[in-house]
C-alpha cells in the first residue's frame, strides 16, 4: 500500500492550481527522496476547511447547494429562536396564572375561616346594641358582649385582613367599648380595602366625635 506521506507528495504534485503544485521537478524529486530516505517531508494534506473550499471550487453548483443550505438554517434557527421565545413567554403566562389562582384560593380559604368568626360577632353587636333598648340595661354585661364580639373580630382579621366588613365590625366593638383611636384605626383600614362613600362620611363622624370628647375632657 501507498504510504501517507508519499499519497500526499502525488497529491500535491497533481494539484490543478499551479501555485499549489511544487515549483519545479528538483523539488519534486527532493521530496521523493525525503519519503524514501524516511525524512519529513515539506507538503501537508489540506485541512477539511481548504478541502471543502476546493471542492465547492472545482463545482460552482455546490456554492449554490451550501448557500440555500445556509438560507434554510438561518430560517430555521430564526423560527426555533421565535419559538423558544413565544414559549417562555407562554411559561411565564401560565406561572403567573398559576400564582394568581393559588393565592385566590388561599384568600378564599382565609375567608372561609375568617367567616363563622365575623357572624358570631355579628350577632353579638346586635345583641349589644338591642341591651341599649332596655331600660335597665347593665354597663358591665354591654362590655362584655362588646369584649367578646372583639375578640372574635381580633381573630377574623388575622386570618382575612383583606374583608372591610370584619375592619368595620370591629371598629363598631370599638365604638361600643368607648375606644375612639381603635373606632378610627379600624375605620380607615375599611376605607383603604373598600373607599366607599358612606365609609369616608362614617369615619369623619367619628372623628368629630372624637374631637368633641377630647375637648370636653
Amino acid at each position: 500500500s501507498v504510504s501517507r506521506d508519499l499519497e500526499t507528495v502525488i497529491l500535491k504534485a497533481l494539484e490543478k492550481e499551479p501555485s499549489s503544485r511544487y515549483a519545479s521537478a528538483r523539488e519534486f524529486a527532493e521530496e521523493l527522496q525525503r519519503v524514501l530516505t524516511g525524512e519529513a517531508i515539506i507538503a501537508r494534506r489540506p485541512s477539511s476547511l481548504e478541502g471543502f473550499v476546493r471542492q465547492v471550487r472545482r463545482h460552482p453548483s455546490l456554492s449554490l447547494a451550501f448557500g440555500a443550505l445556509a438560507i434554510v438554517a438561518g430560517f430555521a434557527g430564526a423560527f426555533a429562536w421565535q419559538w423558544r421565545a413565544q414559549k417562555a413567554h407562554v411559561d411565564q403566562l401560565n406561572r403567573e396564572r398559576d400564582d394568581i389562582e393559588k393565592r385566590r384560593q388561599q384568600a378564599a380559604e382565609r375567608r372561609a375561616k375568617a367567616e363563622p368568626k365575623v357572624e358570631s360577632a355579628r350577632a353579638l353587636l346586635d345583641k349589644a346594641s338591642s341591651l341599649y333598648l332596655l331600660p335597665d340595661f347593665s354597663a358591665e354585661e354591654l362590655e362584655v358582649v362588646a369584649r367578646e364580639a372583639k375578640s372574635l373580630l381580633d381573630e377574623a382579621v388575622e386570618l382575612d385582613a383583606e374583608w372591610p366588613e370584619a375592619w368595620l365590625l370591629r371598629a363598631r366593638a370599638h365604638e361600643i367599648l368607648r375606644d375612639s383611636d381603635g373606632v378610627l384605626r379600624d375605620l380607615d383600614a375599611a376605607v383603604n380595602l373598600s373607599p366607599s362613600g358612606a365609609l369616608f362620611f362614617e369615619r369623619g363622624r367619628q372623628r368629630l366625635l372624637r374631637s368633641i370628647r377630647l375637648t370636653r375632657a
